[in-house]
């Protein structure tokens, strides 16, 4: 079962997803302004960690969301991350691995104006994510978008 959640912040529409009929992720409350016509000359910067491994995933615009492709994390889950240009949006997947298919776990869904975060935010605009497998894995992730330097 796959049920949605619609939550509005500092003027924004976010949608949650989630399989089992459960929020897997808390959306934080977000701080400060909006970013305005930046975001395409901006890249996505995602920090996700499992099993005591932490690591980043950078994700560059991309005019076609399908081609973009799932990255593993330890054969436990899928992270699919896409920034896509039209329309302007940022989408995040975590499915957990599983036979014949993957299962989706959490669905995030931001479109622009995307949040701006503190400058001193630690988890970026989508604040800490905990996502949990059915056998109780977690992966926890943030992401927040970069300028070009």
């Amino acid at each position: 079962m796959i049920a949605s959640h619609r939550f509005r912040s500092e003027g924004h529409d976010q949608v949650l997803l989630s399989s089992l009929g459960v929020s897997l992720g808390v959306l934080l409350a977000f701080a400060g302004g909006c970013r305005a016509g930046s975001e395409q000359n901006s890249s996505l910067v995602c920090s996700y960690s499992y099993g005591g491994t932490t690591r980043e995933l950078t994700a560059l615009p991309s005019v076609d969301p399908y081609t973009v492709t799932s990255t593993d994390v330890q054969h436990r889950f899928a992270f699919k991350v896409v920034y896509q240009l039209r329309p302007l949006a940022i989408n995040l997947y975590v499915y957990e691995r599983a036979e014949p298919k993957d299962i989706l776990l959490q669905e995030l869904k931001y479109t622009t104006p995307f949040p701006a975060a503190r400058s001193d935010a630690a988890f970026g605009f989508t604040g800490q994510q905990l996502v949990y497998s059915s056998q109780g894995r977690e992966l926890q992730y943030h992401c927040a978008l970069r300028q070009p330097r």
